[in-house]
Formats: C-alpha cells, structure tokens, sequence
C-alpha cells in the first residue's frame, strides 16, 4: 500500500506540485501578513502560556528547556497534527464535483495536502530553533533523526484526517464538533506541560493517549538529545504504520460511494 502511494507520487509529480503550489497561494491570498502569519500565530500561543506561567497560575512541571522555548516546540509539533488533520478532513467537502469529473488518484488529494502542512510546519520550526539557540540549548547528532521521528505522527494526522473526510462528506453537522474536539485533544497531551504533571488522572489519560508518545519523541530528540520511551514509540509508530494503511485502503473502497452521496 505505502509503496502504491509512492508510485503515485512518481507518475503525479506535476499534478502533486501545481495543487500544493494552488493551495499554498490560495492560503496567503487574503491575507494581509501573508506567510509572516506562521511566525505570529505561535508566537501569541507561547505568549499566553508564559503569561499564565509566569503569574503563577500554571505549574508545567519539569520541562528540561526553558518554558517559552519549550512551549515553542510543543506547539509547532502540535501544529502539524492539527495541520494534518484540518487539511485531510476538508479535502472531500467541496470538491465533489472535481473528483467526479477527473480520473487520477485520490491519493494525490492526500499527499498534496500533507505537503501543504509540512510546508506551514517549516516556517514556525526555523522560529523554534532560533528561539532554542538563544536560550542557550545546544543540539546533538541526535538532530538529524528528528525528520524521521516526525514520520508516525505525519501519518497519524493524515489517517484520521482522512477518516473525518469521509464521515463530513456523510453529514456536515460533524464538521465543527470535530474540528473542537481535535483542538481539546492538546489538553490530555504533554504540548503545554511535561510528560509528568502533578494530577495522577491526567498521567494516566497522557500515558494511554498515543499521541504523547509521536510528540514527545521528536520533541525530545531535538531539545535534549535523548529517546523519550523508545519502546512503547516504536509500538505506537508500528500501530501508526498499520492505521495508516488500513485507513487508505478504506478510503479507496469507500471514497467513490461517498462522491455520488454527496452530489447526489
């Protein structure tokens, strides 16, 4: 299946670069700060947290990098989850009519969108890095293995994205209780605090939610040069793997039956 995705890409390099390069410019058109938007909108992010911290009214626990730096991280991992996710599950609303009429593999729709994300994902992670640096963090070799831990969670957002799409092409009251319930999602994952707050409920809900897991890796690799839990990571990335398959393999069989329902 992964390697069916590959030739896809192979034989649709045109068709994948001229959608990617449509949306990135339809993405900026409206907006007056353009692509600086990506640096900005983290930015306000960390603002709000530090100012809750530095208040005293939020105690993040023992982070291993200086708060705002390690809020920075958190969030821009969280950022291309959510990325992933908003852009997957929209692909289907909206261009019925487009998949109806034009034969070529849905699984461009899917690779274009996790382009686009990973593209909005690049800008804010070069602003995290300068932020480590001045912070006085120093990075190891373990640096370099820090696109490759990114791998699972790319493919998690992906999967589920690409199940909501299904499920929004059905009924679009799902559209805005899903799209809340992934942003809540960050308050049962380390992204705002470290791995071990004070509240044993939330270390256990932290500990069963995978997403912990494809965060705190590459998080940690990149600020302390270490394996956060390798073990159960490499579980949880072999699980992704396997979701990720078999989502697509759903989304083949059922995409075409979901088309003629919506423009039916």
């Amino acid at each position: 299946m992964l390697q069916g995705v590959l030739q896809v890409w192979r034989d649709h390099r045109y068709l994948l670069y001229k959608l990617t390069y449509t949306s990135l410019t339809i993405q900026f058109k409206k907006s007056f700060l353009g692509a600086t938007w990506l640096f900005v909108q983290p930015i306000i992010t960390v603002f709000a947290w530090v100012l809750l911290h530095g208040a005293g009214l939020f105690d993040p626990g023992t982070t291993g990098v200086p708060y705002p730096a390690y809020v920075l991280i958190s969030t821009t991992i969280w950022s291309l989850f959510v990325s992933l996710y908003q852009l997957t599950s929209h692909m289907l609303v909206g261009n019925a009519q487009v998949l109806l009429q034009h034969q070529f593999p849905r699984e461009v729709y899917i690779l274009e969108k996790m382009a686009v994300a990973i593209f909005n994902f690049l800008i804010p992670l070069v602003l995290s890095l300068i932020v480590l640096l001045a912070y006085g963090v120093s990075f190891s070799w373990t640096i370099i293995l820090f696109p490759i831990a990114l791998l699972p969670l790319i493919l998690f957002g992906s999967a589920v994205g690409i199940i909501f799409a299904l499920l929004k092409a059905i009924t679009s009251d799902l559209n805005n209780f899903f799209d809340k319930a992934i942003v809540l999602v960050m308050y049962i994952t380390p992204v705002v605090y470290a791995n071990d707050p004070g509240s044993e409920l939330l270390q256990s809900i932290i500990r069963w939610n995978p997403i912990t897991y494809l965060l705190s890796f590459p998080r940690d690799l990149l600020t302390q040069g270490s394996f956060f839990q390798p073990v159960t990571f490499a579980w949880v990335s072999g699980a992704t793997v396997l979701f990720f398959v078999l989502t697509l393999r759903y989304f083949r069989y059922a995409q075409p039956k979901v088309m003629e329902r919506m423009v039916a």
